[in-house]
């Protein structure tokens, strides 16, 4: 993978996660978006049966506080990958790595503890958006050097 779809993908995980946080903020004060982070935490705790719904309010600012914590990790990532990673993809690498296991794993670990084992699937999703692009354009720098 070449350094520029690293590059894109990146800034796509990122534009998706603004995307995701802001639809969850959205249900907090919009019907329709309600029921997309209801339907969030039933599937994060399956099975999936309407048991797990946001409905008082420190539900509702532990969610405020996650969907701002995610624009502000999505912030983060974009502006490594922007200012550092597209300069120096190595020294971008080793910021972006660690950052986004520092996140998911004490989430996963946490989503465990809660019951929400299916969380972790879908972290799983996310880390695949943050790290494979990274990771394979390491790849592909070290076959280009080594050849």
């Amino acid at each position: 993978m070449t350094l520029d779809t690293s590059i894109r993908i990146l800034r796509f995980a990122c534009a998706g996660t603004v995307l995701y946080a802001t639809a969850l903020i959205a249900g907090l004060f919009l019907e329709p978006f309600a029921a997309f982070n209801n339907f969030f935490v039933d599937i994060a705790h399956m099975p999936m049966d309407g048991a797990e719904t946001i409905e008082t309010p420190t539900e509702r600012l532990f969610l405020a506080i996650f969907a701002g914590l995610m624009v502000g990790f999505a912030g983060f990532v974009w502006q490594i990958t922007t200012h550092v990673y597209s300069e120096n993809p190595n020294l971008g690498a080793k910021i972006i790595i660690p950052a986004v296991l520092a996140w998911y794993i004490p989430d996963g670990i946490g989503s465990l503890i809660a019951g929400a084992w299916f969380n972790v699937v879908m972290n799983t999703f996310f880390l695949a958006l943050f790290l494979l692009p990274v990771l394979l354009a390491k790849k592909t720098s070290q076959r280009t050097q080594a050849a």
